[in-house]
């Protein structure tokens, strides 16, 4: 993300996404009433286009964060940002709100029926474990991909990822080169979370159908199932009819 440019004039930023994808957006912080870069709030318009402001890419935005080389930003506390930051502050902000609403109802945030201070906090403890197991599932894919056949490198569930060593650097030196010289993927909070999903939550629900059904060990057909879903194998949780 990049921009030049200076108050109460529109300037061009460059918003550069995950996936490599690129837009041009535009700023204006406004100068008037209270707003300026001289004064303790900044007001800015972020759009992808000045001229009609579409309600779908348009931001109204307020902040405390001075200008860089202003009076402001030698007095405040806070550290001096121009609009590229503050527009790239804004961007993950959406993605932190995406993040606590994937938290609160997939792993139960706010599923909790206790009163006492401590309880809550005990349940919170939880949440926060069920949160640091979905990274670390994610993080250990690559770390999957080069183990041997049959080797659990963390003991946790598993699933496969790709590892790409260099084959300039691994000519004559056989398959030990992909265990050295792992990928580890981008990690992205979402995926980890459905990665976990898609096997922990038919695990968890099938042994419960089977119990309420029977004391007897499960079939064979079920008992392999179970024990694939278990290894980290996950399964579509939204097949289609």
């Amino acid at each position: 993300m990049g921009g030049t440019g200076g108050a109460g004039a529109w300037v061009v930023v460059e918003r550069s996404f995950r996936h490599g994808h690129r837009e041009t957006w535009w700023v204006l912080d406004i100068v008037a009433g209270p707003y300026g870069p001289e004064t303790p709030q900044r007001a800015l318009v972020v759009t992808t286009d000045p001229r009609t402001r579409p309600p779908r890419s348009t931001w109204y935005l307020v902040t405390n964060l001075p200008a860089p080389g202003t009076a402001q930003a030698t007095r405040s506390t806070l550290l001096a940002a121009d609009v590229t930051e503050i527009v790239r502050l804004y961007g993950v902000r959406m993605w932190v709100e995406q993040s606590y609403k994937q938290t609160r109802y997939a792993l139960g945030w706010s599923d909790y029926q206790v009163r006492s201070d401590l309880a809550m906090r005990r349940h919170w403890a939880l949440v926060c474990c069920a949160f640091s197991f979905c990274w670390s599932h994610q993080s250990q894919q690559g770390v999957a991909a080069c183990a041997p056949a049959g080797e659990d490198p963390g003991g946790l569930p598993l699933v496969a990822a790709a590892c790409a060593p260099d084959p300039a650097a691994s000519a004559g030196r056989g398959e030990n080169q992909c265990r050295a010289a792992p990928v580890r993927p981008l990690q992205c909070w979402p995926v980890a979370l459905r990665a976990v999903r898609a096997w922990l939550e038919p695990w968890i629900m099938l042994w419960r159908y089977w119990r309420g059904w029977s004391s007897a060990p499960p079939p064979s057909a079920l008992g392999v199932l179970l024990d694939r879903l278990w290894q980290g194998h996950g399964i579509s949780l939204y097949v289609r009819p």
